[in-house]
C-alpha cells in the first residue's frame, strides 16, 4: 500500500506545475491602534478577485492513513517534502522516494519548522534534523517539563508552571537554560520567530475580571513589549507569518496584528477558524485558511471574498499547512486514526 501511495505521489509531483511561494518580507496592516480590534480595512492593496476554488485547487488526494490520534500533530510543507510528526514518529514524503518513517522518542510537547523538530522527552530537549532524522542530538536537560514549546531555526522557547498557578518563560542560549520572563498570570499560547518569543498572557485567577494581552520578548532576555489588554477568553492559538493571527471564538473573528502590536484589525468576520493558517505577501495581501467541521474556508485578506474548499472531510481537521504543492491537512477520521490529504495547486 505504501508503495502505491508513494508512486501516485511521485507521479503527481513530477507532472504538476508547482506555485504559490509564500512571501517572507515583513508587512503590516494599516489601522489605528485600539484596545478593541478595528474593522477590516476595505482595501489594503489593489483589489484583485481571488480565483475560485474549482480553478485554484485540484481534488483532494489521500497521502497517508495512520493508526494514531490526529491531535497534537506537527506538519511542515516545503518545496522538496512533506513532513508529518505524530505520536508514532516522523513521516517524510518526497517526490522521488516512498514515504519514510522514523521512530522517535515520545515527546510530551514538540515544535517543528522547515529544518528541524524539537521535542521534550525523558527530562531533556531533543533536536531532530529533518534532513537526517536518524541523527538526533540532545540540546539540554530541564528540571521542569515544558507546558508549551515553540522553536524557529533551532532557537527554542518554552513555558513551565511557576508558583501559585503562574507561568515562566525559558529559552536555550548557547546550550544554557535561561529564564527570560516571569508572568503574573498564565501563558496560554506561544510562538517564536526572528529572535523573539510571542505569547498570550492571561490575567491571574484572583483578578475580578479575566483579561489577556499579547506580549513579546527577546529570546536572550530583556524588556517585554506589551500589547493592548483584551477582556474575555484567551485565543486558542497564535499563527505567526510576519504578522500575528489569532482566532477569537466568542466573536467568531480572526484578528491580525503587527509584531509590535501597534496596529490590529479584523482579518475575517463570522467564521469558525480552528485551526488556522495564513499566507501573507509583502503588500499585505494574502489568504487566510480557516478550518471547521465541514471543511476549510479560504478568505482573501484584501477583498474579504471567501470560498469553501472542496474537501468533504470525514472528521475534524486538526492540522494544516500551505506550501508549493498546495494545502496539506490532517483529518481526525476515526478514533485513534488520522488521514493526511493534499489539495494540490492547479497549474
Amino acid at each position: 500500500m505504501k508503495r502505491i501511495i508513494a508512486l501516485l505521489w511521485a507521479v503527481w509531483w513530477a507532472n504538476a506545475a508547482l506555485g504559490c511561494r509564500c512571501g517572507d518580507a515583513d508587512s503590516t496592516p494599516g489601522s489605528k491602534p485600539s484596545s478593541a480590534p478595528a474593522p477590516a480595512r476595505q482595501a489594503l492593496s489593489a483589489q484583485v478577485a481571488p480565483p475560485s476554488a474549482s480553478t485554484a485547487f485540484g481534488p483532494p488526494e489521500a497521502l497517508l492513513a495512520l493508526p494514531t490520534q490526529a491531535y497534537h500533530t506537527q506538519l511542515v510543507v516545503t518545496a522538496r517534502a512533506i513532513h508529518l510528526y505524530s505520536a508514532l514518529g516522523l513521516h517524510t514524503l518526497t517526490q522521488t522516494s516512498p514515504p519514510v518513517f522514523t521512530a522517535l522518542p515520545t515527546f510530551s510537547v514538540a515544535a517543528m519548522d522547515n529544518t528541524r523538530l524539537i521535542g521534550f522527552a525523558e527530562g531533556a530537549l531533543h533536536e531532530v534534523p529533518l534532513s537526517d532524522p536518524k541523527a538526533p542530538r540532545l540540546l539540554g536537560r530541564l528540571t521542569r517539563p515544558p507546558q508549551l514549546l515553540a522553536q524557529h531555526l533551532g532557537q527554542s522557547v518554552w513555558s513551565s508552571s511557576g508558583d501559585l498557578g503562574t507561568s515562566e518563560l525559558f529559552s536555550l542560549v548557547h546550550g544554557q537554560v535561561r529564564r527570560i520572563y516571569a508572568a503574573k498570570g498564565t501563558i496560554t499560547s506561544l510562538a517564536t520567530s526572528a529572535d523573539r518569543a510571542y505569547f498570550v498572557e492571561q490575567s491571574p485567577a484572583t483578578m475580578p475580571e479575566r483579561s489577556w494581552t499579547l506580549m513579546s520578548i527577546p529570546l536572550d532576555g530583556g524588556s517585554a513589549v506589551t500589547g493592548p489588554r483584551h477582556q474575555g477568553r484567551t485565543p486558542a492559538m497564535l499563527h505567526l507569518n510576519e504578522q500575528i493571527f489569532y482566532y477569537h471564538g466568542p466573536e467568531r473573528r480572526v484578528f491580525r496584528t503587527s509584531r509590535d502590536f501597534v496596529v490590529e484589525q479584523t482579518a475575517a468576520r463570522d467564521v469558525i477558524c480552528s485551526p488556522l493558517t495564513a499566507v501573507v505577501h509583502p503588500d499585505s495581501s494574502g489568504q487566510l485558511y480557516c478550518a471547521q467541521l465541514s471543511g476549510i474556508t479560504l478568505v482573501d485578506l484584501v477583498s474579504q471574498a471567501r470560498q469553501t474548499l472542496p474537501l468533504h472531510p470525514s472528521g475534524p481537521i486538526t492540522t494544516m499547512a500551505v506550501g508549493e504543492p498546495g494545502l496539506v491537512y490532517v483529518v481526525d477520521s476515526a478514533r485513534e486514526q488520522l488521514e493526511l490529504f493534499l489539495l494540490p495547486h492547479r497549474s
